[in-house]
Parts: structure tokens; C-alpha cells; sequence
């Protein structure tokens, strides 16, 4: 049985290894790797999967920027028909990282502007898998889709809008 916890994509840097150079790295998923990616999101398939990374360690501050490029082709179900979508990812992304040891557990705003990293490893390749995940339609719809039989759910209601219970009178309404 394959261990859940181990990453499709891993790329461990150690951030005392690092030069002032900003070190790039370029992955094309292969068709396993590809595979395993379409099943931990619940995708048909993932026909193509490209990264672009670059480092840019800060030596004077120990914030370590990853600049990320990924290129991603997904099938995945229509929410509403069930149809099959091909949907395309170009995305730019950009994280912040800081060893946790030197801001203190109390700094509120370190949490907000930084990812931690601990014991000189961070896996920039799981870290990328998981920024794939966070820009997924989650809702995809075909064009063909149609609404017939929802459309009660989906009209706005304006007549009760802020009200806590607004949603309860339409349903009162049908008795």
C-alpha cells in the first residue's frame, strides 16, 4: 500500500546551502507523477504539468523568495453535468519563507507574510504541488451546463438580505 505522505513532487533545499545566486529549477511531470497528482485532487487526468522555480535567497534578512511558473493542462467533471473540461493553468506565484526559530512564536505578523521552514529544509517542489491545488476551479461548469431545477437555489433575495434566517422564509413561503 503507497504511503499517502509521501509528496508526487519533491525538491528539498537547505537554506543555509544557499548561495547569493538564485539557483532555477524546471520540472516536467512525468506520466506517473501526473497520474498520482490527478488522483490526490480528484481529476480525471493532469496532461501536463510544468514548473519554472527560482530562489532568491536573502542572506541579510534569511527570507528566502520562491518565484514559481507553473503550466498545467487538467480534465476534470463539470459540477453540474458531469461533463468532462479541459481547463489550463498559467500561473505566477511568489512565497515568502523564514526559519520560524528567528521570529518567535509570539510575532502575529509573521504568520501572515511568511511561510516557516524548520531544521534548514523546505520542499519547494510539495510546496508548488500545493499551490497547483489552491488554483483549481473548484466549481467547474461546462458551457453546456444548465441550471434547469436550481434555479430557486441560485436567485438572489433581497427582500431579507442580512437577516439571519432570510434563507428559512423562502422555504416558510412554499408550505
Amino acid at each position: 500500500m503507497k504511503n499517502s505522505l509521501i509528496p508526487e513532487i519533491s525538491l528539498v533545499i537547505h537554506p543555509s546551502q544557499l548561495k547569493e545566486k538564485a539557483p532555477k529549477f524546471h520540472i516536467n511531470a512525468n506520466a506517473s507523477v501526473r497520474e498520482s497528482l490527478s488522483k490526490r485532487f480528484g481529476l480525471i487526468a493532469v496532461n501536463n504539468f510544468k514548473l519554472s522555480l527560482n530562489l532568491q535567497p536573502l542572506a541579510s534578512t534569511g527570507i528566502i523568495i520562491l518565484k514559481g511558473h507553473m503550466k498545467v493542462s487538467v480534465v476534470q467533471n463539470c459540477v453540474i453535468t458531469l461533463d468532462k473540461i479541459s481547463n489550463h493553468l498559467d500561473e505566477i506565484f511568489e512565497i515568502k519563507f523564514k526559519d520560524y526559530g528567528t521570529c518567535g512564536a509570539e510575532n502575529v505578523e509573521f504568520e501572515e507574510e511568511f511561510e516557516s521552514y524548520t531544521n534548514d529544509r523546505i520542499d519547494i517542489g510539495e510546496v508548488s504541488v500545493q499551490e497547483f491545488g489552491l488554483r483549481l476551479d473548484p466549481y467547474p461548469r461546462s458551457v453546456s451546463a444548465s441550471y434547469k431545477g436550481v434555479e430557486f437555489y441560485m436567485r438572489p433575495n433581497t427582500e431579507y438580505v442580512g437577516h439571519p434566517f432570510s434563507a428559512l422564509v423562502d422555504l416558510k413561503a412554499k408550505k
